[in-house]
């Protein structure tokens, strides 16, 4: 290349792109980078009360349960009273505030309860998300097998 030859320059940059593609995959697929969170446990078919069917639930493409029994039991104990104890700490709190449970997922054997956080204030419901996610509750043993998400509306509206 140096000595005057010519050079497909399309040839060294489909090279370079490549060997590039090369290293960045090779770094993505490193032992931190492909751990996961590990599977929550099952919830039991007795936690599972009627499907909300509306379009929102559609829009989804995941399935959506009303939750009862065990499940609903710990949520209103132990997460729930944290949850508001929370966000009234961080003075978010206000009314026209809903905290919802669902069972979501693609089928009963791959759901995960999710708390979910309604407001039709967006400004405030980004607040709350905000200082829900910096305060790392979900990531707590406690919160084990609840996941978290924000609404503007409940999604059986």
């Amino acid at each position: 290349m140096t000595n005057g030859e010519v050079v497909d320059t399309k040839k060294i940059n489909v090279t370079s792109f490549s060997i590039k593609r090369f290293f960045l995959s090779a770094q993505s697929f490193g032992p931190t980078q492909l751990a996961r969170r590990p599977p929550s446990p099952a919830i039991p078919d007795e936690c599972f009360s009627s499907e909300i069917t509306t379009e929102r639930c559609r829009r989804l493409k995941r399935k959506v349960w009303f939750p009862r029994g065990e499940i609903k039991m710990t949520y209103e104990k132990d997460i729930l009273p944290r949850l508001v104890e929370h966000l009234d700490g961080e003075d978010l709190g206000r009314p026209g505030t809903f905290f919802n449970l669902y069972l979501i997922g693609r089928t009963r054997e791959k759901a995960r309860a999710k708390v979910v956080i309604c407001c039709e204030d967006i400004a405030l419901l980004a607040q709350m998300e905000q200082s829900v996610r910096a305060s790392k509750l979900f990531k707590q043993p406690a919160f084990g097998m609840f996941d978290f998400g924000v609404s503007s509306l409940p999604l059986e509206a």
